[in-house]
């Protein structure tokens, strides 16, 4: 097997719930991403907003991300 089909196989022995925090945080990044985009509406501060919520993504990411990408 080659280095993704390793990875892709660590992620699906992922207990649930860091699975669950894992898709968690996909979905939120994408939010943030979609905030990003409508950027140029003068009402709020847009661009803040998406980068808060893409890095509050990545924060939930972390102990999933961990788990597959270690060398064990």
């Amino acid at each position: 097997m080659g280095w993704f089909a390793n990875k892709f196989e660590k992620f699906r022995k992922l207990p649930p719930r860091l699975m669950a925090m894992h898709v968690l945080s996909k979905f939120v990044f994408g939010v943030g991403l979609g905030i990003l985009l409508v950027s140029f509406l003068p009402c709020c501060n847009w661009q803040l907003v998406g980068w808060l919520i893409i890095v509050i993504s990545i924060i939930i990411a972390i102990p999933s991300v961990m788990m597959i990408l270690k060398r064990k």
